[in-house]
């Protein structure tokens, strides 16, 4: 549980420290919605993965095998439930991401439940399916997971990414 949540929290603010820049309007106001995200909602929800999930520490082999699995689940729950954000009724708890400009601090700074339901579940999604399925995920292939999606989900906000640009700029496309 600390060593994911540690890697996770270095690897992203690596990122921002590495790819941010401070003089975009609402940097500050999106790293500060980040590092409350992952400490009043990633954190405690690890803490609750991490004693209810069954991780094993053998099958390395075969949950590095699931990863394509995971990278499909993470697409389908991100999507569906990313276009459900863009919705009426749910609007109101995204448009907060949508604020500023796109650039690598906005990659968590949605609300809290957007960040607990849109983008942590994308991510343990995938995990929670095999082990409902009656497979158990190797925990350090987990560690490994978390952080490679981090490192993406940072990546996916730097204003290079045209696709990403495209939906924070006309709002109904590129999910």
């Amino acid at each position: 549980n600390d060593v994911t949540f540690l890697l996770h929290f270095v690897t992203y603010w690596g990122l921002i420290g590495y790819y941010g820049k401070p003089e975009k309007k609402g940097y500050k106001e999106a790293c500060y919605a980040s590092v409350k995200n992952q400490i009043f909602i990633l954190y405690p929800s690890l803490w609750v993965l991490f004693k209810m999930y069954p991780f094993v520490k053998d099958n390395v082999l075969e949950s590095l095998c699931l990863v394509p699995f995971h990278i499909l689940m993470v697409d389908v729950w991100f999507y569906l439930s990313h276009r459900l954000a863009h919705t009426k009724w749910l609007w109101k708890y995204h448009k907060m991401h949508h604020t500023y400009p796109i650039h690598i601090a906005t990659a968590l700074d949605g609300g809290f439940l957007e960040h607990f339901f849109v983008n942590q579940l994308s991510v343990v999604m995938g995990p929670l399916l095999i082990a409902y399925m009656g497979y158990t995920m190797n925990v350090y292939v987990f560690i490994w997971w978390v952080t490679f999606t981090t490192w993406n989900n940072c990546l996916a906000h730097l204003e290079n990414s045209v696709h990403h640009h495209h939906h924070h700029t006309y709002l109904k496309c590129n999910y």
